[in-house]
């Protein structure tokens, strides 16, 4: 089970999160931490937040990861170094680069795989998790927030006036809002929750109300089908048998493509579009661009794609199927048939209803994402 909180800074997303993981006892993901880390690091090294290469060119050598309740650099605990007011506004800078938010989803996704997880940010419900059992916006007024933060910050020893930290706040809310990638904003399953007149224990006990009442909800759905797989779960399941199938006709192995078995197959549906760029395909795969490379590098040998600059865009390679590219879709298409009805064997007819709904999402799935890729490139 995904429980998402996201909202504006300071609206207690991390002490909520925290304390509803901990009396659930679900794993805990401050992705706030990890934008604040991350843009430390690049402080600390001079490299300019503003520079997307440059920050780009560092990232593969930032790890950021928890430990008992801590935030890790490199190893290094830089839990309380990254709550300055600092750090906040470069966290909010850093945060709008693609580059920045496709490492991180990417760690994020890695991290909550297979475990119950109470996720915090600012588009967990809406971009990282689109599929979470639970979504809240979580929110409060400028002045409540600016209050909070300053109780916070007089705490720690770092004296700042509380006329400096709302504006602050007012203006990371409008970055934040404005951003063209992943801007805040409620998902439209969520639930809001404005906690400026309630108290912390208030806040954490509704969400615990919210989470028992979808945990009965799943709880009755599997016992009402018998199906143990989630939704998400029986994707990734059948996306894996799908790419197996079909890479073991072509001689090869998963792991040869550095790719997981959903990502190859959104990049064949991506393929279909013919003249994307490797930047395009990597921020619709959330992986990273050297990566990528790689997978394309093996595609090209196998003779399945060709790399080319178009007289439209010079500055980067568009990638175009082959012929043997465009008769890959159809061969996963048949061996997907094969693998769906062996998978059936044994069920009851609603199970089997079911796993042909799962089977036809991920492919409608994965045909609306390639379209809205063409159309945001086309108006671009």
């Amino acid at each position: 089970m995904i429980i998402t909180i996201d909202g504006p800074s300071g609206a207690g997303k991390s002490t909520i999160g925290q304390e509803v993981a901990q009396k659930l006892g679900y794993l805990f993901l401050d992705t706030g931490a990890m934008y604040r880390a991350c843009a430390l690091y690049m402080l600390e090294n001079g490299i300019p937040l503003e520079d997307e290469a440059a920050v780009a060119a560092a990232l593969p050598d930032v790890d950021i990861d928890f430990k008992n309740g801590r935030v890790l650099l490199n190893g290094r605990d830089v839990t309380n170094k990254i709550r300055t007011p600092e750090i906040d506004q470069a966290a909010s800078k850093i945060s709008q680069l693609q580059p920045v938010r496709a490492k991180m989803t990417a760690l994020q996704r890695k991290i909550a795989a297979g475990a119950d997880a109470v996720a915090e940010g600012r588009d967990m419900g809406t971009v990282v998790f689109p599929n979470a059992n639970l979504k809240v916006f979580l929110t409060a007024s400028p002045e409540e927030r600016a209050r909070r933060r300053k109780k916070q910050l007089d705490k720690e020893g770092n004296i700042i006036s509380y006329d400096i930290i709302l504006h602050q706040i007012k203006k990371r809310d409008k970055a934040d809002s404005d951003r063209a990638i992943a801007p805040l904003k409620p998902a439209e399953d969520s639930v809001t929750i404005d906690s400026t007149n309630l108290s912390a224990e208030e806040v954490v006990e509704e969400i615990l109300k919210l989470a028992k009442v979808q945990e009965k909800k799943m709880n009755k759905n599997n016992e009402a089908t018998g199906f143990s797989f989630s939704v998400d779960n029986c994707l990734g399941f059948i996306a894996n048998r799908l790419v197996k199938a079909f890479l073991k006709l072509l001689d090869h192995k998963l792991e040869d493509f550095n790719l997981t078995g959903a990502q190859f197959c959104v990049l064949t549906k991506l393929f279909e579009e013919e003249g994307l760029t490797q930047t395009q395909l990597a921020q619709r795969l959330y992986i990273e661009s050297p990566t990528l490379v790689r997978t394309l590098d093996r595609l090209e040998e196998a003779g399945l794609i060709e790399r080319r600059r178009v007289p439209s865009d010079r500055r980067a390679f568009h990638i175009f199927l082959t012929q043997a590219g465009r008769d890959m879709e159809d061969i996963l298409m048949q061996k997907g048939k094969e693998v769906h009805e062996i998978s059936i064997r044994g069920m009851s007819e609603k199970e089997i209803e079911k796993l042909k709904d799962l089977l036809f999402q991920l492919w409608q799935n994965l045909e609306n994402g390639a379209r809205e890729l063409k159309e945001a490139s086309n108006k671009k």
